[in-house]
């Protein structure tokens, strides 16, 4: 189906034009780290961001303080993280893992 109605249309403008500005708002609160380093959380994080705005922006049923409050919760606690993190060098040594190689081929 190509088109299913402008009710829908003005639906997902409204949507998108509420959800964009907070998420840049909650970038710039909480700095760049939020969605750009990638260690382990945070990928884990921009994905399960991304998932929760993509379905707030084309699902109906979907609440859109609800989605607020989630994205916002993710946000803060990925923010905890990084703080205790940062403070607590043992914590720090529990949540980030080294890289290791799963699997190698060698060419002889």
């Amino acid at each position: 189906m190509f088109f299913e109605s402008w009710s829908e249309i003005a639906r997902i403008v409204t949507t998108t034009l509420i959800i964009y500005p907070f998420l840049i708002l909650a970038t710039h609160l909480l700095g760049k780290r939020s969605f750009a380093k990638m260690n382990n959380f945070d990928w884990i994080i921009t994905v399960a961001a991304g998932s929760i705005l993509g379905s707030a922006i084309l699902l109906k049923d979907v609440v859109i303080v609800e989605v607020l409050v989630a994205v916002s919760l993710l946000l803060f606690l990925q923010y905890l993280l990084t703080w205790i993190s940062a403070h607590f060098s043992t914590f720090d040594k529990v949540v980030k893992t080294s890289p290791q190689l799963v699997f190698s081929t060698v060419n002889i």
